[in-house]
């Protein structure tokens, strides 16, 4: 069963059960993901994160963007924007630094503990060589650059609020069907989005 736990700017721990629609993004390429939540209305204050569960399973952890009270001849609703916790690396600037040789411990303490952030397994790689950190470079791309230098790719937060750097793995096909022995899917559908082709010039 669905369970939505938000947390309002009391630290208030509110659960809600009836969930009218959900709808969670995870994308590769884009660093966080996002949620959009519906459920019937219920009185409550500014609520500001959301964890959300599939029985016992954490799926979805996450700030809250934008909270709605949508009022139509069906009934009144709330309506829940999110982001994944990777909108704190992404919205806060990093001090402007030159690492030398920096190493993983080092990205940790400066630039994930402060959002309570942690690294989903220790490591002890690091850069050798420099690193700048410039200003208006976001925390999240202090992080991406130290990732794609030392790991070779882009790295994630998932849900349980850890970092994790990519790993170097033979790629592999993955099967989705319902009928082939593959991995179940609830729901597909195709997205062709044409100004991807114009919103960029070289």
């Amino acid at each position: 069963m669905l369970k939505l736990e938000f947390t309002d700017v009391y630290d208030k721990k509110i659960i809600a059960c009836d969930v009218l629609l959900l709808d969670i993004n995870i994308e590769e390429d884009v660093p966080a993901d996002d949620m959009t939540a519906c459920f019937a209305y219920f009185k409550c204050d500014e609520l500001k994160d959301v964890v959300v569960f599939d029985d016992d399973e954490i799926i979805f952890t996450g700030i809250i963007d934008e909270q709605q009270i949508l009022k139509d001849a069906d009934g009144e609703y709330i309506k829940i924007v999110a982001r994944s916790m990777a909108a704190l690396l992404l919205d806060n600037e990093s001090m402007p630094v030159c690492y030398t040789n920096p190493s993983v411990s080092l990205m940790l303490s400066h630039h994930l503990s402060p959002f309570s952030l942690t690294l989903q397994k220790e490591s002890f790689s690091a850069f050798y060589g420099t690193q700048l950190v410039q200003k208006g470079d976001s925390n999240y791309k202090t992080i991406q650059d130290f990732s794609k230098s030392v790991f070779g790719g882009n790295p994630r937060v998932n849900e349980l609020k850890e970092l994790c750097f990519p790993e170097n793995k033979e790629s592999k096909e993955v099967l989705f069907s319902d009928t082939l022995n593959g991995i179940n899917y609830y729901s597909y559908s195709e997205n062709f989005r044409r100004c991807d082709e114009i919103s960029q010039v070289n």
